[in-house]
């Protein structure tokens, strides 16, 4: 779609819609790669009640995330036939099953609604008998996040091109960071309350470290395939400084460099502090509970920039590019 074509409607179910898939791909990592193997080497006899509040926080989280989804995939079906039909979106209903058969941006959509009612079966059922989810909860929220490729800007050359390989890295990246982020901040603090001090302090570093060196790795992925995107999509100086799809880049650019920012305060500084605390337990007076608050608002003001990143981008996609 064209911005010409765009509702500030569509812009925001735009937003909302990657903000619910990175939630949901970036929390499966966050779960899987960073949070359970830390947890069961620092919790001791408290794992059981510790595991139990991880469980029940991120169910919450997906609960939501999957709602957010079902409503912004539905509403953007009806928002993409009131495009390519030409007509008010009260009007769309009688055309919903010719988009659906007939286009590609239907057939990627039955993929993406049958991936999530896969991916809502599967925690359902995880949830009543009380499992954590497993590499399959990452998996299905690996495709989700292919279909945001296969239906956007990258798709143009072809469903097989490089382009969408490029792209579909890039949001992996971005849920590891930016949904890892968001998972932090749901899932620790209910966490570190079931725990001593000293414990809270092992557990954060841990955590800390662990999570570091998923988002180093992330930052890395989304360099190269941002530097990518950026060179096929404005290619020049000039088109990122007089178009409006440069314009929003570079206002995306903007919101990046303070989050790498507070990413570096989170791994040089607060990181080695947490673990001074751990090497010398007897000066603990209290300093891990305000480490750990400064640490929570740290990854909420990642968390602010992130989503602005994230509004920009959904911008991005209603903006021609220059190539």
């Amino acid at each position: 779609m064209g911005m010409e074509h765009a509702s500030p409607l569509a812009v925001v179910t735009h937003w909302l819609d990657y903000f619910a898939l990175i939630t949901l791909a970036g929390g499966g990592f966050f779960l899987c790669e960073v949070l359970q193997g830390n947890l069961q080497e620092c919790a001791g006899p408290l794992l059981e009640d510790a595991l139990s509040s991880a469980r029940a926080r991120f169910f919450l989280l997906s609960e939501v995330s999957l709602v957010g989804l079902f409503l912004t995939t539905l509403l953007g079906l009806l928002l993409q036939t009131a495009v390519a039909g030409m007509v008010p979106l009260g009007q769309t209903v009688p055309l919903l099953p010719l988009v659906i058969t007939q286009t590609r941006f239907g057939k990627i959509w039955i993929a993406k609604v049958l991936l999530w009612a896969t991916l809502t079966g599967i925690l359902w059922r995880q949830k009543r008998k009380r499992l954590l989810p497993g590499r399959e909860t990452e998996v299905l929220g690996c495709l989700l996040l292919l279909t945001l490729s296969l239906s956007g800007h990258a798709s143009s050359e072809g469903l097989l091109a490089w382009a969408v390989v490029s792209d579909w890295c890039h949001l992996l990246a971005v849920s590891a960071w930016i949904g890892g982020l968001i998972s932090l901040l749901v899932l620790l603090p209910g966490l570190l309350d079931l725990l001593a001090l000293e414990e809270r302090g092992v557990l954060l570093s841990k955590i800390v470290l662990s999570f570091s060196t998923l988002a180093t790795r992330s930052v890395s992925l989304l360099v190269v395939t941002g530097m990518y995107a950026m060179w096929r999509r404005v290619g020049t100086l000039a088109a990122l400084i007089e178009t409006a799809y440069g314009n929003t880049l570079l206002v995306k650019l903007g919101l990046f460099i303070p989050l790498l920012f507070l990413g570096a305060v989170n791994r040089y500084r607060l990181r080695p502090a947490l673990l001074a605390l751990v090497q010398r337990p007897c000066e603990e007076t209290g300093q891990t509970g305000r480490l750990a608050r400064r640490l929570f608002i740290v990854v909420a003001l990642e968390t602010l920039l992130a989503t602005g990143i994230l509004l920009c981008t959904a911008v991005l996609t209603h903006l021609p590019p220059v190539h």
